[in-house]
């Protein structure tokens, strides 16, 4: 029931934040003039002073009127994705009610990671289990799935409503680099 009166009536604020090159997107939804709950996609800057991404991250969540981040969706794991996240733990917007939504990754990409790019991409691992919050991997799409799904009705999806959880079973638990959670069906809708 509320469901459908937030769908009649949500209004959904979607910002790109200019931090130069890097990424960092955030949407609020708004149910009345109350905010229902923030959402961060990445959250990293790679040439530009860190204090500008520092400044985005609090205006795009203090503009909200509630200072806290309920889902943090994790492209990938460069540098210039990620490295404003423990900022944002810092300043409390993201603890253990945040979700993390991360790609789930093989060991050895990982170790192509730390081979290229060096160890402190895998330190995210470590800032993020210590919000002790939800941590859901997916299974990233390959570029040919993604184009087969093209015109899928979204009812032939998997859905997961969050509220309700994932249930937890052996098949769907998981430990990538030291961070425990659950794995979601390949091309769910959440």
């Amino acid at each position: 029931r509320l469901l459908i009166k937030m769908r009649k009536h949500m209004r959904v604020i979607r910002c790109f934040h200019p931090v130069g090159h890097g990424a960092f997107f955030s949407e609020q939804f708004f149910d009345s003039e109350e905010s229902c709950f923030n959402v961060v996609y990445d959250c990293g800057i790679k040439h530009f002073p860190m204090n500008r991404l520092q400044e985005e991250a609090d205006f795009a969540i203090g503009k909200s009127g509630r200072q806290h981040v309920d889902f943090l969706f994790i492209s990938h794991l460069d540098e210039d994705h990620v490295n404003g996240i423990e900022y944002l733990i810092k300043q409390k917007y993201v603890d253990d009610q945040t979700s993390f939504v991360l790609p789930l990754y093989k060991d050895y990409h990982l170790k192509i990671y730390e081979h290229f790019e060096g160890k402190s991409i895998l330190s995210i691992f470590e800032v993020i289990g210590k919000t002790e919050s939800k941590s859901i991997f997916y299974v990233p799409l390959t570029e040919s799935e993604d184009d087969d799904r093209r015109g899928d009705d979204e009812n032939d999806q998997s859905r997961i409503n969050m509220e309700e959880g994932l249930p937890e079973t052996s098949e769907n638990k998981v430990e990538v680099n030291g961070l425990s959670g659950r794995v979601i069906p390949r091309g769910s809708v959440i």
